[in-house]
């Protein structure tokens, strides 16, 4: 347990969580998010976001149709090894063997606002 206390020093000196003592067992801490913790998460989301937006905004109209099949491809593909990984509890970096289809579903829809910017 000492390994995961060192590892969880930096983030509480850095003020991202908080230890307290487990009501139910007093050798065990619980460990929580700071708002301080919340609010980088949020802020990092963000930033991203920002940067897909400015990376949007380079595109062409055709340039954004012609990419959309090859994203929805990678989303579907990444939803199928999430899955996989939580089936057999590897790590391993191998696809699927079953890929699933993206026929009939909807794997992004883009909302009024997301529309607006992409047209």
């Amino acid at each position: 347990m000492a390994a995961v206390s060192q590892l969880l020093f930096p983030l509480e000196e850095a003020g991202l969580i908080q230890r307290s003592e487990d009501p139910k067992d007093h050798r065990a801490k619980q460990i929580s998010s700071t708002e301080k913790a919340k609010l980088r998460v949020h802020e990092r989301i963000s930033d991203r976001h920002a940067w897909l937006d400015d990376l949007a905004a380079l595109l062409t109209n055709q340039e954004k149709e012609e990419i959309l099949p090859g994203l929805l491809f990678l989303i579907n593909r990444l939803a199928n090894y999430k899955e996989a990984l939580a089936l057999t509890k590897t790590r391993s970096l191998k696809p699927p063997r079953q890929p699933m289809s993206s026929k009939g579903t909807t794997i992004l829809s883009l909302n009024k606002k997301q529309k607006s910017r992409a047209e």
